[in-house]
């Protein structure tokens, strides 16, 4: 880090849910996230953060898993916009995240079974690695399983 520059740490990512209650089990139930905190509301003291124009009524939680954070909001007021169609990966916009598994063929069971879904298509083998798959949460969003063996890098 060069000399005086500031010290950063990284906090969250952020999603908006369809339905918070099913996107929040999908994590918790297939990926291990636990809810730290959960809040109901029209945003408080944040509001002019989010750009959104009174009156808001959303909910908010903060998921954790280790040092990662995951927030998820659903808004009833104004309804979310935009669409659940996946993004193409080569949008200017967050397309997906991505998780190293142990076990991939559990995980992806755990993402049928949760409201996920797997695009098989999109399975490719490392000869070094292992396999990679590209999933889809509840809300349509990538999610990508890699094994826990580092990539190589070119």
């Amino acid at each position: 880090m060069a000399a005086g520059s500031p010290i950063t740490v990284f906090s969250h990512v952020r999603k908006v849910a369809v339905d918070i209650e099913v996107t929040g089990r999908f994590y918790a139930e297939v990926f291990g996230f636990e809810l730290e905190w959960s809040q109901e509301g029209s945003g408080g003291a944040f509001l002019p953060l989010t750009e959104i124009a009174p009156p808001v009524r959303s909910v908010l939680r903060m998921y954790r898993k280790g040092d990662v954070r995951l927030e998820l909001s659903q808004y009833f007021e104004p309804p979310p916009s935009g669409s659940t169609e996946r993004l193409p990966m080569n949008a200017l916009a967050m397309t997906h995240i991505s998780f190293r598994v142990a076990d991939l063929d559990a995980v992806l069971d755990a993402v049928r079974r949760r409201g996920g879904q797997v695009l098989d298509h999109t399975r490719v083998t490392h000869p070094r690695t292992g396999d990679y798959v590209m999933c889809l949460d509840p809300d349509g969003f990538r999610v990508e399983l890699m094994p826990m063996t580092p990539m190589p890098r070119p």
